[in-house]
């Protein structure tokens, strides 16, 4: 039960999202893929810096190094996700935020 409340929470805030995205305008968005973010997280936020046309100094980008020399992926071991432990499968997942993946699949896909 709490899995498909979050599911229903999650995907309904998806959708308003991306109703918001459609009426201010894709400028206003960066996206970044969650294997770009995940591959390398300073490299992600440089790129939405310059793609915002935001100045990132380079004591800003070596603190961001600093903490994710400190933090490094898995540094408390894997997550470990199963969505049967939460009574739901991936077709429900995908039928729930198809808007969302026939809109940016591809950059969920990596």
């Amino acid at each position: 039960m709490v899995g498909r409340q979050a599911l229903h929470r999650a995907a309904t805030a998806m959708r308003r999202a991306l109703a918001v995205r459609d009426r201010v305008g894709e400028a206003a968005f960066v996206d970044v893929s969650y294997p770009e973010l995940a591959a390398d997280p300073v490299a992600a936020v440089v790129e939405v810096y310059r793609r915002l046309g935001r100045p990132l100094d380079a004591a800003g980008e070596e603190r961001m190094l600093r903490w994710a020399a400190e933090n490094p992926r898995h540094k408390h071991g894997p997550h470990r996700y199963d969505l049967a432990g939460f009574g739901l499968t991936g077709a429900e997942v995908d039928a729930a935020f198809a808007p969302y993946l026939e809109r940016f699949g591809a950059a969920v896909d990596g």
